[in-house]
C-alpha cells in the first residue's frame, strides 16, 4: 500500500486496510465502551459510601462557608486550585444534599466523557477507527484509578483535568488558526486553575509559540500577531493563578531537592508501571517503568521537535502527542518531587492514575504514525494486550481494599449516627474518618452542621429533637456552627 504525502513533505503513514475499518468497528467500540463504563459504575455503586472522608473535610470548607462561584473557582487546596470542576461539585452537592456517592458517580461520568473524546480524537487525527482502538478505552476507563471515586472523591484533582486536557488536544486539531489559538487559551486558563491541570501551564505556551512560528513562515509577520498575543495570554493565565496563591505541599517534610533526590527517576518509573498493571517496588516494576519512561521521552522529543519542523496537519498531530506525553511526564516528575518522602510504595497511589493516563494515550497515538502497516498493526495489538492484562480482572489486592474501605466507612457512619461519638465511631470502624486531630478541621462543628441540615451521612434520616450528647470526656456536645 502506497504511503501518502504529508503537508510538510514527509511521508504520512498508509491508511488502515478496509478489513480493519469496516462497518462493524463502530458498534464493537460502542459495546466495549458501554461494558467498561458499566464495570466502572458498578464499582462505584458497590464501594462508594455517602460520607465525607479525609481531605474532603478540609476541601468542603468552601461549602460550609458558602463561598461564591468565583471563590470556588479560585479555591486552593494543597498545591493546586479547584477550578471549574468545583463549580460542578457545588451544584451537584446542592442538588443531592451533599451526597458523596453522587460525587463519585459524577467523577465516573467525567472519566467516561474523557474516554469517548479520546476515541474521537484518535479518529480525527488518523481517520477510521479500528478494533485495536479499544486500547484507548481500556486505558482511560481502567479500574486502577478507583481511589478517585471510592477513597476521597474530588473531581478537580484528576478527572476534570484529564477531560480538559483531551479537549485542549482536540482544540489543537481545529483547522482555523484564530479559532484554534483562542480555544487553546480558554482551555489552558481552565486547566491551570483546575487541579493538577496546572501542569498544562508549561505546555500550552509552547504549542502557541509553534503556532506563531508557523504563521510567520506561511503568511508573514502580520499573521503571527494573533498567535503571539495568545502566547502572552497563556503566560498571563499562569501569572494570574499565582495571584494570592499560597503553596502547600501537603506533606510535612517536603524539601527540594530532597535528600532522596536520586530516587526521583525510580519513583516516576513505578508510577508508570502501575498504569500498566505491574505493581510493587521490585525489579520487574522498576524495569517496566523505565522502559515506558524511555519510550515516552523519545515520543516527547520527536514531537517536541515536530512542533517546529512540521507544518499544517502534521504539526497539529505533533502538538497533540507532545501535549499528552509532556503532561504525563511533567506530572510524574512533579509528583516524585513532592511525594518522594512518603516512600517508593506511594508512587503507585490510585489517585495518580488518571493524570498519568495522558502519557500512555500519547504513546498509543504515536504508534498510529508508524509508516510500516505490519509494524503498526503489531504494535497496536500489543497495546491492546498490555492494557487488557492491566485492567482484567480487577486486581485482587485492589478489590480487597475497596471492600474493606467501604465496610469501614459504613460502620463509621452507622456508629456515629447512633452515638454521636467520634471515639466510638473510630473504634467500631477501626478507621478514622479524618487523619488528623478533629480540632484541626473543626470536625465536630461540621458534623453538627450536617446533622442539623440533614446533609451527607444524615440525609434522609429523621431530624432529631435534640442532638445526642455523650457523657464521656472524649466526646464534645454536638454544637452547631454555620
Amino acid at each position: 500500500m502506497k504511503a501518502e504525502q504529508g503537508e510538510a513533505g514527509e511521508m504520512a503513514p498508509p491508511p488502515w486496510p478496509a478489513r480493519l475499518t469496516g462497518p462493524c468497528v463502530a458498534p464493537l467500540l460502542v459495546v466495549a465502551f458501554g461494558l467498561l463504563c458499566g464495570r466502572l459504575f458498578r464499582l462505584i455503586d458497590r464501594y462508594s459510601v455517602n460520607v465525607l472522608f479525609w481531605d474532603q473535610w478540609d476541601l468542603f470548607d468552601a461549602f460550609f462557608e458558602d463561598a461564591s462561584a468565583w471563590e470556588l473557582f479560585r479555591w486552593g487546596h494543597g498545591p493546586h486550585r479547584q477550578g471549574i470542576a468545583f463549580l460542578l461539585t457545588r451544584a451537584l452537592m446542592d442538588a443531592t444534599a451533599w451526597n458523596s456517592r453522587a460525587e463519585a458517580f459524577m467523577i465516573g461520568a467525567l472519566v467516561a466523557l474523557a474516554a469517548a473524546l479520546a476515541l474521537l480524537l484518535r479518529r480525527r487525527l488518523f481517520g477510521a477507527l479500528t478494533p485495536m482502538d479499544v486500547a484507548i478505552l481500556l486505558l482511560v476507563l481502567t479500574p486502577a484509578q478507583y481511589g478517585i471515586f471510592i477513597h476521597t472523591p474530588n473531581a478537580s484533582h484528576g478527572a476534570a483535568p484529564l477531560l480538559l486536557l483531551v479537549a485542549l488536544c482536540w482544540a489543537s486539531t481545529l483547522s482555523h488558526r484564530v479559532v484554534r489559538c483562542a480555544a487553546l487559551v480558554v482551555l489552558d486558563f481552565l486547566l491551570v486553575h483546575t487541579g493538577f491541570g496546572i501542569v498544562a501551564g508549561a505546555i500550552t505556551p509552547v504549542l502557541l509559540v509553534s503556532e506563531c512560528i508557523e504563521a510567520w513562515r506561511d503568511e508573514g509577520a502580520r499573521a503571527a500577531r494573533w498567535p503571539a498575543s495568545c502566547v502572552v495570554l497563556s503566560l498571563a493565565a499562569l501569572g494570574f493563578f499565582l495571584v494570592g496563591y499560597s503553596f502547600d505541599p501537603a506533606v510535612d517534610d517536603f524539601g527540594f531537592p530532597s535528600p532522596q533526590a536520586p530516587l526521583y527517576p525510580r519513583y516516576v518509573a513505578l508510577m508508570l508501571a502501575n498504569v500498566l498493571g505491574v505493581q510493587g517496588t521490585g525489579l520487574l516494576p522498576t524495569l517496566t517503568g523505565f522502559a515506558a519512561l524511555a519510550a515516552l521521552l523519545c515520543a516527547a522529543a520527536v514531537h517536541g521537535l515536530g512542533l517546529f519542523s512540521r507544518r499544517g496537519a502534521a504539526r497539529r498531530h505533533s502538538a497533540v502527542i507532545f501535549a499528552l506525553v509532556a503532561f504525563g511526564l511533567l506530572y510524574c516528575a512533579s509528583t516524585a518531587i513532592g511525594r518522594i518522602t512518603l516512600g517508593l510504595q506511594a508512587a503507585q497511589s490510585t489517585r495518580y492514575v488518571p493524570l498519568i493516563v495522558p502519557a500512555f494515550l500519547g504513546l498509543y497515538l504515536q504508534l498510529q504514525t508508524v509508516r510500516s502497516l505490519h509494524a503498526r498493526v503489531l504494535a497496536s495489538c500489543l497495546a491492546v494486550a498490555v492494557m487488557a492484562a492491566a485492567t482484567f480482572p480487577v486486581r485482587t489486592a485492589d478489590a480487597r481494599f475497596m471492600a474493606i474501605l467501604a465496610r469501614d466507612k459504613q460502620r463509621w457512619v452507622d456508629a456515629y449516627v447512633e452515638t454521636g461519638s467520634l471515639r466510638v465511631a473510630d473504634e467500631r470502624a477501626h478507621r478514622r474518618i479524618y487523619p488528623h486531630p478533629p480540632e484541626q478541621t473543626r470536625l465536630e462543628e461540621k458534623l453538627a452542621y450536617l446533622r442539623r441540615h440533614r446533609l451527607n451521612l444524615f440525609a434522609k434520616r429523621p431530624r432529631p429533637v435534640e442532638a445526642p450528647r455523650q457523657h464521656d470526656a472524649a466526646t464534645a456536645p454536638m454544637e452547631g456552627a454555620e
